[in-house]
């Protein structure tokens, strides 16, 4: 884990009334077992059908600026996320995002190439 159990503790007294924070992505965060697995792999696909709707309803529009899927592919390491609740990002993250969005949008000479919901170029 990223974090002391005693930090992770004080950090759950501060999200949700319930003191979680989205458990369909977080819980068991380094289990292999097939049950987290496939949980994690549900997250992600409700996500890339977010991105898939937002693609799509872009499109319908000229002046629509969408990522190309390059948020969603953006990877986070460790520092990425805060130590408030371990689960938004850190000022880092943001930054991180924000460089992103950036690169991806309509005001750059070369913006980042469409990745698609695989992330590849």
């Amino acid at each position: 884990m990223a974090h002391a159990r005693s930090s992770r503790a004080d950090a759950r007294s501060r999200k949700a009334p319930n003191g979680r924070s989205c458990q369909s992505l977080l819980a068991n965060p380094t289990s292999t077992a097939a049950v987290d697995v496939s949980r994690r792999n549900e997250v992600r696909a409700r996500n890339a059908a977010i991105n898939q709707a937002l693609e799509e309803v872009c499109a319908l529009y000229a002046e629509c600026a969408w990522d190309g899927w390059a948020a969603f592919c953006t990877g986070f390491a460790t520092a990425d996320v805060t130590t408030r609740d371990y689960f938004h990002p850190s000022v880092a993250g943001e930054k991180k995002l924000a460089d992103t969005s950036w690169r991806a949008g309509p005001f750059v000479a070369e913006p980042t190439p469409y990745l698609g919901p695989d992330c590849v170029p």
